[in-house]
């Protein structure tokens, strides 16, 4: 029998040693009560060869070096009494079960083993302090495991849990510290005992069990069957080896992986380094675990992406590059390195002018019939936005200073930003962007406007399409000496909230 792990963790200020890689996703298989290692280990092989080598990977070398293999989250095994006991505990503390349910939730696990049943009815009291104990052990191992190997190197978390693995994965949602990991972590339950997937709270969560799981179904406040197949609780046998399991397994796996990917870069940016220049280069600190470092400097591709090394240097860029060079066909004067990823992202010398909305709201203001009168948007944790006060008048967001002054360099560039509004009945045309400068205001219409999902616009930053005929000289002029920068914001004749984020003027897109 294993010795209980009682593991406090200190987590103290460290500087990573092993490569953050923002692009992968580490799968991990939690397994259920009476399984010792060969067991759980046989299950998380069947596991990674039926599913994710079969259905996801498909031999594609990317997504073999983005997933790997499947690994082991192991629910100790202490034999069958204090198993059935541990589950019972866990049940209990999170209140889906009273004292009452005690002798239910027994029966549904000790089902065809009376044996067991008398003993735990016999010994749970005199044994809860060591089932707590040891309990809370086994949550401590698992949660250094996911923090160690993936949540500190940027990893996101898929965990496929089984049997008593999905109260232990609701046990480890509620302890992932610092919260913010929380939207980093995905959670497949199957054959739950549990009320609920935690991992749901973030969106991130959900579950399969059979109609006919014998252990699973007569548990008080278990979720319902959504699958059908033979009556059986075994995660090979019953679920892996069943075709309608096996199929929401695949879908439902399939649907939580790019659901991790989407989430936002855990760095941002720190300081920037000869900005405008080939040289450009910045550092980047952890947007919420202020225990972890990395003082290397990293190549800005595209800043608000993801980190992770390319050649032996770091870099922000959007996933799946493998090189990056300074010689290419077709490269422009002011161009200076460019990844090798499906948007060849690059580095250019000259303008480059950002907000991301990463921790605040960036010294953006609103002017117009919006936020009741005032200036300030809701900061919304990696997005700005406003609520229309209805009162005539269309609303805009105002770009802060640095989005003003000389921007002759900019000329020939992008300007872009994502916009999303409450409801597209009622649209009306308006200017979407406005340039006020010391030589003249200028306005742009797109045509168009957001969905209810962030939608992208952009507008090259040279002299055709504003609402006034302009020569390259007049527009330069223009650029040289912004005062204002307008994005509109209200779209609709009525009630509307809308948002913005992502605003880059840049050559990088």
């Amino acid at each position: 029998m294993k010795k209980i792990l009682i593991l406090i963790v200190m987590i103290t200020n460290f500087s990573v040693g092993n490569t953050i890689n923002e692009c992968k996703t580490d799968i991990y298989f939690g397994n259920g009560v009476w399984n010792d290692t060969d067991d759980a280990e046989e299950n998380r092989k069947e596991l990674e060869t039926l599913i994710l080598n079969k259905e996801i990977i498909k031999g594609d070398p990317a997504l073999q070096a983005k997933y790997g293999k499947v690994k082991l989250a192991y629910n100790w095994g202490q034999g069958t009494l204090f198993d059935v006991l541990e589950t019972y505990y866990q049940l209990r503390e999170s209140g889906q079960l009273d004292g009452i349910g005690f002798y239910t939730a027994i029966a549904a696990l000790t089902v065809e083993m009376p044996e067991i049943t008398l003993s735990a009815l016999v010994t749970q009291k005199l044994m809860e302090p060591f089932t707590k104990d040891w309990e809370q052990g086994n949550v401590d191992e698992m949660w250094q495991k996911y923090y160690n190997e993936s949540f500190k190197l940027g990893h996101r978390v898929l965990l496929v849990s089984h049997s008593q693995g999905n109260l232990f994965a609701n046990r480890i949602f509620d302890t992932i510290n610092p919260p913010d990991y929380k939207m980093y972590f995905a959670n497949l339950q199957v054959a739950s005992p549990a009320s609920q997937v935690k991992a749901d709270e973030v969106g991130k969560g959900t579950y399969v069990t059979l109609w006919g799981d014998p252990i699973i179904n007569p548990i008080p406040g278990s979720m319902s069957g959504n699958a059908h197949g033979s009556p059986g609780h075994a995660f090979i046998a019953a679920y892996l080896n069943q075709e309608d399991p096996y199929n929401k397994m695949v879908s439902r796996i399939k649907m939580l992986l790019p659901a991790l990917d989407a989430e936002l870069s855990q760095w941002q940016t720190d300081q920037e380094i000869e900005r405008g220049t080939c040289n450009y280069r910045i550092t980047v600190k952890h947007r919420f675990d202020p225990s972890i470092e990395m003082g290397e400097t990293v190549y800005p591709f595209a800043p608000n992406k993801k980190l992770y090394q390319v050649n032996g240097e770091y870099v922000k860029a959007t996933c799946g590059g493998t090189d990056f060079t300074n010689d290419w066909d077709g490269k422009k004067e002011n161009e200076c390195w460019m990844i090798n990823n499906e948007l060849k992202e690059k580095i250019v010398a000259g303008c480059y002018i950002a907000s991301f909305f990463d921790e605040d709201d960036e010294g953006w203001t609103i002017i117009g019939d919006a936020q009741q009168g005032g200036s300030k948007p809701d900061y919304m944790d990696g997005y700005i936005q406003a609520t229309d006060d209805v009162v005539g008048g269309t609303w805009y967001y105002s770009a802060p200073a640095k989005f003003s002054g000389d921007l002759s360099s900019c000329y020939g560039d992008s300007f872009s930003f994502d916009l999303r509004q409450s409801s597209t009945d009622h649209q009306f045309v308006a200017q979407d962007i406005i340039i006020d400068s010391k030589y003249g205001i200028i306005n742009y219409k797109f045509g168009y406007g957001p969905g209810t999902s962030w939608t992208p616009f952009e507008k090259d930053m040279i002299e055709t399409g504003w609402n006034v005929n302009l020569t390259e000289e007049q527009f330069k002029k223009i650029l040289s000496s912004v005062t204002s920068i307008l994005i509109r914001g209200e779209y609709r004749d009525g009630f509307d909230i809308g948002s913005l984020d992502n605003v880059i003027i840049s050559h990088n897109r």
